[in-house]
């Protein structure tokens, strides 16, 4: 199709391809806005192994650093251990069951480090702040039931998020009319082959 040809089919659809495009916008915005449940994230920052104050303020020594390393995985995986969730159940007060708050709990350990981040999600800032917090307590709480040390220690508290992680707006909006774009250009194109085709017959 030649380029005049273009230009003289979209001119022609404009008002159907405006249309189609506004509704995917719309629709898009109403689903971001008013039917997509909210998702926010809040997470607590851990530190394994004996920290040391002294004159030189907090530190680690080397020995403690090789053991939190060589143990990381173990800690992590007991984040999720259903002790962890029912003990983070009971000291936060939480009403519902462990399986259901460990469902909500991810981990990242960032490489060569003795950090575990604990993020906790939820349909309400404050929610998911409480049970970040309240799997961290916990877990600091089972660790020393089962070594016998205090070797881990909340570096940072998570604190309720500002705004949902999903659904994302403004991606969703743009998504939707992209969507709908391309729907009004296949409409119109198909349209406009369809009536040259019954001119053709016709003739």
């Amino acid at each position: 199709m030649d380029p005049t040809r273009i230009f003289y089919v979209l001119s022609r659809g404009k008002l159907l391809i405006v249309a189609i495009t506004a509704i995917a916008v719309i629709t898009g915005a109403i689903l971001s806005i008013f039917i997509i449940p909210p998702v926010y994230e809040a997470t607590a920052v851990l530190m394994v192994g004996k920290v040391y104050v002294g004159s030189y303020g907090s530190a680690m020594l080397r020995d403690d650093i090789q053991l939190a390393n060589s143990l990381m995985h173990s800690y992590q995986r007991l984040v999720h251990s259903s002790s962890v969730a029912q003990k983070a159940v009971q000291l936060g007060k939480l009403n519902m069951s462990p399986g259901e708050l460990a469902a909500m709990i991810s981990t990242n350990v960032p490489v060569d480090s003795q950090i575990i981040e604990l993020t906790a999600r939820a349909n309400h800032p404050v929610k998911a702040a409480n049970f970040a917090n309240a799997v961290a307590k916990a877990f600091t709480v089972r660790v020393e039931e089962l070594m016998g040390v205090k070797n881990v220690t909340i570096v940072d508290a998570a604190a309720p998020p500002a705004a949902p992680v999903k659904p994302n707006t403004r991606e969703n909006i743009l998504r939707a009319g992209f969507t709908g774009l391309l729907t009004a250009l296949i409409i119109v194109f198909s349209l406009d082959a369809q009536r040259r085709q019954n001119k053709g017959t016709e003739g």
